[in-house]
């Protein structure tokens, strides 16, 4: 028996272009993408079409085994085979969520497309009653959505990307795996930035540093995780500001700096390198006072802060000179 007969009860199939090979594997946490159409399906046969990716060219990324607001996809997609197209005629039951689902994924193509206008339209879930009332923000959702109708979805599977062929979104990681992840995407910053590619390199530490505050949040603040979790920042946050700094954004360097410093005043690294950005700014005083620090905790570092602050009286001497050729020619003229 082909395996698309064991569909859920309330669907039918009917393949229009049969695709290559076998049913392929499809275990939880594989990535399928697929283009889709959907129609509405009245009595008497009439179709409405509702959306459609190859309209847009952007075809639908499936985690599986993520508990998708639409389950049913999941069913029918489980049935193909690759660059297979079939069509699925679903119940009721199996579709009532679709509204919510195709609401998410106009607001998500509007926001990418940065063509949402609708400053009181907040994308995100909302419940039946608050659908109902509010509406949906699009008038054929909210026809739908009060006069529900079975679909019929036209679907043609692209590819299928087992548990590790692919790099997974931060979203679809457990609390457990970002964990394992930070240090893998630094060592991956640390990577492209011996290569001198600076923007990737600081990505990546972004891409850590943002993981790790959202780690942050699910412990109490000043509770012994929180504090592991927290000191994990500080070889992200130089890091980040050494790419900075070889960029010239100084500023940006300085900020994330000035929050290690914060929690720990006597990170030498992070006030060498925020004197380093000081004096690239001509913050003078300010770059003087953090080379002071870094001479008082490192003696090892002495004779290159003493270099340093040389250059840090040449520029004082040199404004200084020029500070007074302009105070003399604004009362010479």
């Amino acid at each position: 028996m082909e395996e698309w007969l064991s569909l859920p009860d309330g669907v039918n199939k009917i393949i229009l272009a049969a695709g290559h090979g076998d049913v392929p594997s499809f275990p939880d946490g594989a990535k399928v993408l697929f283009h889709y159409r959907a129609f509405s399906v009245n009595d008497d046969g009439e179709q409405k079409i509702l959306d459609d990716s190859r309209a847009d060219n952007a075809p639908f990324e499936l985690l599986l085994g993520k508990k998708f607001k639409l389950e049913i996809w999941e069913a029918l997609i489980k049935t193909m085979r690759i660059n297979e197209i079939a069509e699925f005629h679903c119940d009721i039951k199996h579709v009532s969520t679709y509204p919510v689902v195709s609401k998410s994924l106009r607001d998500m193509k509007k926001k990418a497309n940065k063509h949402d206008h609708d400053h009181n339209h907040e994308p995100g879930h909302q419940c039946g009653f608050a659908a109902l009332s509010q509406g949906l923000g699009y008038s054929d959702l909210d026809e739908y959505y009060k006069d529900p109708k079975p679909l019929k979805f036209q679907i043609e599977l692209l590819k299928v990307d087992l548990p590790g062929e692919y790099e997974q979104d931060v979203w679809s990681l457990t609390p457990e795996q970002q964990l394992q992840q930070i240090p893998v995407w630094k060592e991956e910053g640390n990577t492209f930035f011996r290569k001198g590619e600076l923007d990737s390199a600081s990505n990546k530490y972004s891409q850590a540093l943002g993981c790790l505050e959202k780690l942050i949040l699910r412990e109490k603040p000043g509770s012994e995780e929180w504090i592991v979790l927290d000191n994990m920042k500080i070889p992200l946050l130089l890091n980040y500001s050494q790419c900075m700094i070889a960029k010239k954004e100084y500023y940006k360097a300085i900020e994330h700096l000035t929050t290690v410093i914060e929690k720990d005043k006597n990170n030498v690294k992070a006030l060498f390198r925020r004197a380093q950005a000081y004096h690239a700014v001509f913050n003078l005083r300010e770059s003087r006072q953090d080379y002071e620090a870094v001479k008082r905790l490192d003696s090892s570092l002495l004779n290159t802060v003493e270099i340093e602050l040389k250059k840090i009286s040449l520029d004082e001497k040199n404004k200084e000179k020029e500070d007074r050729e302009i105070f003399k020619k604004a009362f010479s003229s």
